[in-house]
């Protein structure tokens, strides 16, 4: 009996958890003040919307994070007037230009994400009215094609496609930004200086060879660095230093999957790698891509010795095991063909003997036929000679 009133109990409990859970979703979806096609959850005050080909044109007034993500939006016309709404999520959609004062009645928009949209006509300013915007996300709006139909495409020195110049420009104009994502925007270069307040920069997956391609001001304060997966085959101690004296609090950086080339141009990295490995986040991670000897190798874990530019260059380890085991084969034929000439050496003297008798044979009746065919006629003619001069 009391273990029945224990179970009833439980299953008490477990029940009010469920409702209080669900309670807030209950209508949510469907309800009055929430969009179509969106969920709207109070306590959190958030709404997430997706697959959406227009924008909704209102929203409850105590949502403050909006999420409009994975479908064909091409304009945001709607939003203007949403100024309680301090983060939004726009990514993945089919946005191709930004109108000019878009984004001025969201003056509390704290956090900004148009990741994956072919943005190609951005007025210049495009955000400076975000005076509270801290973090702008902008993964793949550089590298879409402006035109499907065109495969090729011209890039200005910074990766942006020339149809659609100063799109970096105008995103990069909040006054107050501190966290900036661009990664996967194939930039081949990039200037910083009109952001300040900057503290981190994502520039994952792009084609930055060197720092130097970096631009920043004196006056940043530059906190971490993510140049992962570039194009970077050395690093400048003199850059490090450089970049070392922006951080003034310390900066960090994560440099793996870059195409480090292991010779003895790296020699005075890995000498500043002794003193300042927590400088880098993932040295355990950062590996040789060439020469050939070293690939794979990694970088914090070899010597100044093992860093040379005497080796030329290197074949790959395949290749190399094919030519050894080529060798060790040709080696044991010629061992095999002088076992068998030194087993059968009687048989090849007696052909030799054979051959050479043979030849001697040839060559004597090859005289003799000469002697029995050509004498005749030098005696003939001789005689016809005597009888004409008598």
């Amino acid at each position: 009996m009391e273990s029945r009133r224990h179970r009833a109990r439980g299953s008490l409990v477990l029940l009010v958890v469920l409702v209080l859970e669900v309670a807030p979703w209950i209508g949510s979806g469907s309800g009055a003040d929430c969009p179509a096609g969106c969920w709207c959850l109070e306590s959190s005050r958030t709404a997430s919307c997706s697959g959406l080909t227009t924008a909704p044109s209102s929203l409850p007034r105590y949502i403050q994070t909006l999420s409009l993500t994975g479908g064909d939006l091409v304009n945001l016309h709607s939003l203007r007037s949403m100024s309680q709404l301090t983060a939004l999520n726009v990514s993945s959609n089919q946005l191709r230009r930004l109108e000019p004062g878009l984004f001025s009645g969201l003056s509390a928009l704290r956090s900004l994400d148009l990741s994956d949209n072919p943005l190609c006509n951005v007025p210049p300013g495009a955000l400076q009215e975000l005076l509270n915007l801290s973090s702008l996300h902008l993964s793949r709006v550089l590298s879409e094609k402006p035109d499907k139909g065109n495969d090729e495409h011209e890039k200005s020195p910074d990766g942006e496609n020339v149809q659609c110049a100063g799109v970096l420009h105008g995103l990069l104009s909040a006054p107050f930004l501190r966290i900036l994502d661009l990664s996967r925007n194939d930039l081949m270069s990039l200037t910083l200086t009109q952001l300040p307040t900057l503290r981190e920069v994502d520039l994952r997956y792009n084609s930055l060879c060197s720092l130097s391609n970096i631009t920043f001001s004196e006056a940043m304060e530059i906190e971490f660095l993510d140049l992962r997966n570039n194009k970077f085959e050395g690093v400048s101690v003199a850059e490090l230093e450089g970049l070392k004296r922006a951080g003034k609090n310390g900066v960090h950086m994560r440099l793996s999957g870059n195409p480090f080339v292991c010779d003895c141009e790296l020699r005075d990295f890995v000498s500043w790698l002794m003193n300042h490995s927590d400088m880098i986040q993932d040295l355990a991670e950062i590996h040789c891509a060439s020469p050939a000897i070293l690939k794979g190798a990694i970088l914090s874990q070899l010597t100044i010795a093992d860093l040379s530019c005497e080796l030329g260059p290197q074949l790959p380890v395949v290749l190399q095991t094919s030519y050894v085991f080529l060798g060790l084969v040709l080696a044991v034929v010629g061992v095999v063909f002088l076992l068998v000439l030194y087993l059968n050496r009687q048989g090849i003297k007696r052909w030799a003997i054979e051959g050479r008798e043979f030849c001697l044979d040839r060559m004597a009746n090859s005289y003799y036929y000469r002697y029995e065919h050509e004498v005749p006629q030098l005696a003939g003619g001789s005689e016809e000679l005597t009888s004409v001069h008598a």
